[in-house]
């Protein structure tokens, strides 16, 4: 009896280290070949956290006098990654494990690249050259036409080609958003085509997605991160109420956003390094100025390092509304409540602090708030 539990337990332990084997060994296998190489360049992998939207090079992978290459990644989940190729091309990879992944690359112009072995990879390629195809025939005649109105000077030609611009764009995403769900609706693919997901429609779209992968493959820790990320993204959609913020003002005072409530606010995310930022204050003044005593006003975050240079470039640019900061850049607490990762960025909200349109610029700044406005006095 003694003998056979041992027997027993010797099988138990060899299953349960089979099992662990198998699990570490899940790994999927890629080589690719760089056409026209460079043999003193190296080729990265990056891997992607969609979730928090960062990167971390996982790996660098030498060439041989032939241009090929090889390594294996381990994973026990399906995993997003970036493979760049001298910096020249940059390949986005949807990998899943124990795949057998072959590439063809151009070292040389960052030609088209091929793929075999990732369906999804493959799902994703085809996405984005029907995107680039679409701009290219349809956004590129504008940017032109923008460019000839720029060397013009003329500022209604410029107004008018922008809302082109604009409207066309809108129309394009329209396209890939039908494009994805009819093409890769299941696939994980889908949670790369738009990484940002900052308008309203594109987190509709990513809920539907998302629902259809986890009724396929249920668990999955990606999707579960995704789901995440919809949900904190979420909160500042059309219709949500701002979250309050609060930090000092240059003279040391602490001022909420909350304390602002029963006026119109643009909540304005800046730098005094930021050029964007600094070309797009004039238009802000201006609308202040016109709005500032009918119930508007601006409430600037700025993601300064400097109190010198924050002040410096209030007083220049005339920004004569409230300020706040806590002078720690990029990780401003503010903006890390608000997700801010560019700037310029935007929140207009209306007088109980709900959320009514985000990253307004110039005139569809001015627009909005002039509607408000005549809203208000028909009221």
């Amino acid at each position: 009896m003694k003998k056979n539990q041992n027997t027993l337990w010797l099988t138990l332990v060899c299953l349960l280290l089979m099992c662990s084997m198998e699990v570490y060994s899940q790994s999927t296998s890629i080589s690719g070949k760089i056409n026209s190489p460079d043999p003193k360049a190296q080729v990265l992998l990056v891997k992607w956290d969609l979730n928090e939207g960062t990167h971390q090079i996982s790996d660098t992978i030498e060439i041989d006098k032939d241009g090929k290459f090889s390594f294996k990644v381990q994973m026990t989940e399906p995993e997003v990654y970036l493979l760049s190729a001298y910096r020249k091309q940059n390949i986005m990879l949807v990998l899943e494990p124990n795949q057998t992944i072959d590439l063809t690359l151009d070292g040389e112009t960052g030609g088209q690249a091929t793929v075999s072995g990732s369906e999804d990879t493959d799902l994703l390629l085809k996405f984005q050259q029907k995107q680039m195809m679409l701009q290219e025939q349809q956004l590129r005649p504008i940017v032109e036409q923008y460019q000839a109105a720029q060397e013009a000077k003329d500022e209604a030609k410029l107004a008018e080609v922008a809302a082109l611009y604009e409207a066309k764009e809108a129309e394009i995403n329209k396209i890939m958003h039908e494009y994805i769900l009819k093409e890769m609706s299941t696939s994980i693919a889908s949670y790369v085509a738009f990484p940002e997901w900052k308008s309203d429609e594109e987190l509709a779209l990513m809920r539907k997605l998302t629902a259809n992968v986890e009724e396929k493959r249920p668990d999955l820790a990606l999707t579960k991160a995704i789901q995440a990320k919809i949900d904190r993204i979420a909160r500042f959609a059309i219709g949500a109420v701002a979250p309050d913020i609060a930090e000092v003002n240059p003279e040391g005072e602490k001022i909420s956003l909350s304390s602002m409530q029963g006026k119109y606010v643009l909540v304005d995310f800046w730098a005094s390094w930021c050029g964007p930022c600094r070309q797009e204050n004039p238009n802000i003044v201006r609308v202040f100025e016109k709005y500032k005593d009918k119930g508007f006003t601006v409430f600037g975050v700025s993601l300064d390092k400097s109190k010198d240079k924050w002040v410096e470039a209030i007083a220049k640019d005339n920004l004569n509304w409230t300020h706040i900061s806590d002078l720690n850049g990029w990780q401003a607490a503010p903006a890390v409540v608000y997700g801010i990762r560019s700037i310029p960025a935007s929140f207009l909200l209306d007088k109980e602090g709900r959320i009514i349109a985000k990253d307004l610029r110039g005139e569809a700044l001015e627009a909005k708030i002039a509607e408000l406005f005549a809203d208000d006095s028909g009221k």
